[in-house]
C-alpha cells in the first residue's frame, strides 16, 4: 500500500498562522514525497497564506482558486475533481497530523477491498488552550450538546483487527464521522455536485453499498479548533445559518441532508431536546459531570463543561428560534 498516491485537499482563507505548520508535517511524513499530492484551494487570502504555500513548491504543491464561491465545502469539491491520488482526504489548515507515520497507518486497512475509507480521532495537546483541550478529549471533538445527540465511534465497531477496528456505518443515529481518507474512485463516482459536505459523505457511501470504514486508534489529528467560548459559539451559529450567498448552513439544507443530528418529525426527539435544554441550563448537573471528568483525566479544563454546555445549547436554540425556517423544522411542519 505504500506505493499508492494520496491527495490531500486544504481549503484556505487567510491561514497564515497555520498553513506552514500543516504543510511541514505533511511533507515530513515517512512516505515517498512524490506520492503525496497536496492541493491548496484558496478563497482569496489577503495575508501571507499564499506566500507561505509557495515555499513548498519544491514538493509540487498545487494551488487552485476558489475566490468566487469562497466556502470550504466548494473548495474541497474543486480539489476532488482535480485529485490524482488513489486516496483522497481534506484537512483544514489548523489540523495537524500527529505523527510522521500517519499516512502509513491510515492506508494499511485498504488492503481489505471492502473498506471504503479510514478515519481516526482528534488528540489532546497539553499546550492547547483549556477549551480546545476540553473539546479534544472527545475523540470526535463533540461539545456536550452534540455528545448528547450523537453516539461515539464505539457504536459502529464490529470487529477488532491487528491495527484497526472494522466499522459498519448506519443511517439511524450515526456518529459524526467526517474527516476520513477515502478511496478517490468512490468519491468521483458518487459525488457530482459542487460541494463536499464532510458528514454527508460517509452516509452517501453507505447508501451506495460502501458502508465499511476502518477506525485507526493508534494515531490522530490535532485540531486547533477554537480559541475561546465566543469563537466556539460563532462557529456553531455559522454552521447552522446562512452566512452569505454562497455558504449554506444546517437550517437551509435541512430537508436534503442525510446527517440531521435530530429527527424533528419524532415527538420523542423534540422531548429529548427539551429535557436537554433544561438540563444544560440548570448548570449543576454539568458542573458535577465536569468535576468527575477533571478527577478522571487530571485536567482542570473540564471545569468548562457547564459553561460550554450552556453556551452551545442556548446559542443553537436561539439560532433556530430566530430563523423562520428553523421554527418550522422544530414544529414539524417541514418534512425530512
Amino acid at each position: 500500500m505504500i506505493k499508492n498516491k494520496i491527495s490531500i485537499a486544504i481549503p484556505v482563507l487567510n491561514e497564515g498562522r497555520n498553513i506552514g505548520k500543516c504543510l511541514s508535517i505533511i511533507y515530513n511524513q515517512n512516505y515517498n514525497k512524490k506520492l503525496i499530492e497536496v492541493i491548496i484551494v484558496d478563497a482569496g487570502s489577503t495575508d501571507r497564506t499564499m506566500e507561505i504555500v509557495k515555499k513548498f513548491s519544491k514538493y509540487g504543491v498545487k494551488i487552485l482558486d476558489n475566490s468566487l464561491k469562497k466556502d470550504y465545502d466548494t473548495g474541497k469539491m474543486i480539489a476532488l475533481k482535480k485529485a490524482a491520488g488513489e486516496f483522497f482526504m481534506y484537512l483544514d489548515a489548523d489540523m495537524f497530523l500527529d505523527s510522521n507515520n500517519w499516512i502509513k497507518k491510515m492506508i494499511v486497512p485498504f488492503s481489505n477491498k471492502n473498506i471504503s475509507a479510514t478515519f481516526t480521532k482528534f488528540v489532546v495537546k497539553i499546550n492547547d488552550n483549556a477549551l480546545n483541550r476540553y473539546l479534544s478529549y472527545d475523540s470526535l471533538q463533540r461539545d456536550p450538546l452534540y455528545k448528547f445527540l450523537t453516539p461515539g465511534i464505539e457504536s459502529v465497531i464490529v470487529k477488532k483487527e491487528d491495527s484497526f477496528y472494522l466499522c459498519k456505518l448506519r443511517l439511524n443515529n450515526p456518529p459524526p464521522i467526517g474527516l476520513c481518507l477515502y478511496r478517490t474512485e468512490l468519491l468521483k463516482r458518487f459525488f457530482k455536485g459542487d460541494r463536499f459536505q464532510d458528514l454527508e459523505v460517509p452516509l452517501k457511501l453507505l447508501i451506495e453499498g460502501y458502508g465499511y470504514f476502518a477506525y485507526i486508534p493508534n494515531t490522530g489529528v490535532h485540531h486547533a479548533h477554537v480559541n475561546n467560548i465566543k469563537h466556539l459559539i460563532k462557529k456553531r451559529m455559522r454552521n447552522i445559518n446562512i452566512m452569505n450567498d454562497n455558504t449554506r448552513g444546517y437550517i437551509p439544507d435541512y430537508e436534503k441532508r442525510l446527517f440531521k443530528w435530530v429527527d424533528f418529525t419524532k415527538k420523542s426527539s423534540i422531548l429529548k431536546i427539551g429535557l436537554w435544554v433544561i438540563y444544560a441550563n440548570l448548570l449543576i448537573p454539568l458542573f458535577i459531570s465536569g468535576i468527575y471528568k477533571m478527577l478522571k483525566y487530571k485536567d482542570g479544563c473540564f471545569m468548562l463543561e457547564p459553561v460550554v454546555g450552556l453556551a452551545v445549547t442556548d446559542s443553537v436554540l436561539w439560532s433556530f428560534i430566530k430563523n423562520r425556517q428553523g421554527l418550522k423544522i422544530i414544529s414539524g411542519t417541514k418534512n425530512k
